[in-house]
């Protein structure tokens, strides 16, 4: 089956995507943004299209950044859209984007910005309503709101195993993975001491370091450095340190993942080996990994043998778009 889609050459080596929600002039907007450049960005852009045709990408707004980018995440507001930036000197910027009927703008809340990560690179963010997750090499996960300067709860230990990337629980509940192969999820109501509420340990005998991570509904999807993806299913009562189920869909690192927000047995995967995948299982309330392999179905979105790594991905209704080291952008209309 033909999915239709539209690449731009951007020019820079793309570290993450994202969809801002609402849209401009009736079409809908991405952001993107570089990594590895003396001079760093990001750019907005408008996607028009349906499940038969993909426009082009047109650039509405570009914006210099001061080091490389290492992660996006949105908040809508009564303001603007909120939109965070991890950079990998540390720091976390926040600027809110005004979209009328004619104007686009964007403006940074400096007074919103924070320095946690002691100067190492911060790997991570998530926004929940007005509370923004973060991670970063340094070991340590921390909780902010979008109005403070001082940290509402930091967790983790400092020179420990990096934490690759975080994802909300719940409101409360803050889940990380480290390059350790750990899974830890993090209570952060409880501000006087780094609790754990959950932690899964794959085995003693292999240690692949998880990159990404994502949860569907009472499930936690992680994704290793050998293509591999995990899944736990939260729900068990004595929480097993073994994952439920494993698959290996691709050859290298999976630097992101995300399940379809409705639709929640869709899981795409992006990954060091070029490849963009879809990957549908027959049960449609949940992700679940079948022992038949005909109960899965896997579909690799980039027909490009030659493509190099795809660092970022997100996935908006019947949207996905994606961002590589080949300097190019991509997005895909799907009809899950």
């Amino acid at each position: 089956m033909d999915i239709p889609f539209a690449t731009k050459f951007v020019g820079y080596k793309v570290s993450s995507v994202h969809w801002l929600p609402g849209k401009f002039r009736g079409k809908r907007t991405l952001v993107s943004s570089s990594w590895d450049a003396r001079s760093n960005k990001i750019d907005f852009w408008t996607v028009d299209g349906n499940n038969r045709n993909v426009s082009e990408l047109d650039v509405v707004y570009s914006l210099n950044v001061d080091s490389s980018v290492t992660c996006l995440a949105s908040s809508p507001s009564r303001t603007g859209d909120q939109l965070c930036l991890a950079h990998n000197n540390g720091k976390i910027a926040t600027y809110t984007v005004d979209r009328g009927d004619e104007n686009f703008s964007v403006r940074r809340n400096e007074d919103s910005d924070h320095d946690v990560h002691n100067g190492l690179p911060c790997t991570s963010v998530r926004f929940h309503n007005q509370s923004i997750a973060s991670t970063g090499e340094d070991g340590r996960v921390f909780l902010m709101a979008l109005d403070s300067k001082k940290p509402l709860f930091s967790g983790g230990e400092f020179n420990g195993p990096s934490l690759n990337d975080c994802c909300f629980y719940s409101q409360s509940e803050v889940v990380t993975v480290n390059s350790v192969a750990q899974i830890q999820m993090w209570d952060t109501r409880d501000k006087n001491s780094d609790k754990l509420c959950l932690r899964c340990d794959i085995g003693e005998d292999t240690l692949p370091s998880l990159h990404s991570v994502t949860v569907n509904d009472r499930k936690i999807i992680a994704g290793d450095n050998a293509g591999v993806v995990h899944v736990w299913d939260v729900r068990k009562a004595n929480m097993a340190m073994y994952p439920e189920s494993l698959l290996q869909p691709h050859s290298a690192e999976i630097w992101a993942l995300k399940c379809h927000p409705t639709k929640k047995n869709n899981l795409f995967t992006a990954s060091e080996d070029g490849m963009l995948l879809h990957i549908s299982t027959e049960n449609s309330g949940e992700f679940t990994i079948s022992s038949d392999p005909e109960k899965v179905n896997i579909v690799d979105l980039i027909d490009d043998k030659f493509c190099l790594g795809i660092n970022g991905l997100d996935v908006e209704e019947d949207w996905v778009a994606c961002g590589s080291d080949s300097e190019t952008l991509s997005v895909f209309a799907l009809n899950v």
